[in-house]
């Protein structure tokens, strides 16, 4: 039998990240989708208000990440145990401020969110759904 190869992993830089992501995920009952949503949405617009004081923080990618995490919260009920771990573990780490990397205060403080996303957007099939990733400041 062939192993299926992987386009997206965990990120193995900062050195903690796959780690602290898996120390996040865990299965939770769909009807804590809105407690996450509320908890995402909250995350999200306080980022929002600070991008205009940071100028180096990737808005665009903000929005791709707060787009992919509200797609699987739409999705939530009808996954697997397992696959709802990996989505809890996506959105805290998303939304996390003591994540592996300040996403507040580095150019690139966010993609280390974008390829946990991906990690688990591929582990749910939603590949197509992948986050483009520039690790090189602009």
């Amino acid at each position: 039998m062939f192993k299926q190869s992987r386009t997206f992993r965990l990120p193995t830089f900062p050195p903690r990240a796959a780690s602290h992501f898996r120390r996040l995920c865990e299965a939770l009952p769909p009807h804590t989708v809105p407690q996450l949503r509320e908890e995402l949405e909250g995350f999200y617009d306080g980022v929002l208000r600070e991008v205009d004081e940071r100028p180096l923080v990737n808005r665009e990618l903000v929005r791709e990440l707060y787009d992919r995490a509200s797609l699987l919260l739409d999705r939530y009920p009808h996954l697997s145990e397992r696959h709802r771990s990996l989505v809890v573990g996506a959105l805290r780490y998303f939304v996390s401020g003591d994540d592996s990397f300040s996403d507040l205060d580095f150019a690139s403080g966010f993609n280390d969110d974008a390829e946990v996303m991906n990690y688990v957007l591929e582990e749910l099939g939603l590949i197509e759904e992948a986050i483009t990733v520039e690790w090189a400041i602009k």
